[in-house]
């Protein structure tokens, strides 16, 4: 099965017709045919993984994503990551004195600050303006993360368990 149920198997003519229609694909090559999953063919639209699969959790101080999820046997989900790089995500899951949102090169944020260094004051909650920074390896004292996890089935991390 693939996205959402649907498969197509095209022969490598027709794929030319469809990808002008076709925006992301996963192919794989099966004998003399190609297996086509479109996350979005002919202007339907949908998000994969679907948010309502995200888990929001707390890092211990100094604790990545990576980590923190893991330790829940969950995965962080990179994808869900402007789902909680808000203020408002951030201040439902910690009680922020300030928010501010930063150009920092750190791969720590979105974060709720426990002792201030770098420029933040403790008890504020930062996010960054820099996507490409986003990270679920990022880790610093004092720091600690809002993570966006999701749970996934055993050897196919890939896929979650809701599928």
């Amino acid at each position: 099965m693939c996205c959402h149920g649907n498969s197509l198997s095209l022969n490598w003519t027709n794929i030319q017709t469809m990808a002008r229609h076709v925006r992301i694909v996963m192919t794989s090559s099966v004998a003399d045919q190609l297996i086509l999953c479109a996350v979005d063919i002919f202007g339907t639209s949908s998000i994969w993984p679907k948010p309502s699969l995200l888990k929001v959790l707390h890092s211990n101080d100094d604790e990545s994503c990576t980590s923190t999820c893991a330790r829940h046997q969950m995965m962080c989900e990179y994808s869900f990551f402007p789902l909680v790089n808000t203020f408002k995500a951030l201040s439902e899951g910690f009680k922020c004195d300030s928010l501010t949102e930063t150009r920092k090169y750190m791969s720590v944020f979105p974060s709720y600050i426990q002792s201030g260094d770098n420029g933040f004051v403790a008890g504020s909650c930062v996010t960054t303006k820099i996507s490409e920074l986003l990270s679920c390896s990022g880790h610093h004292h004092g720091y600690l993360r809002l993570c966006p996890c999701r749970h996934y089935r055993k050897g196919q991390v890939a896929l979650p368990v809701e599928l």
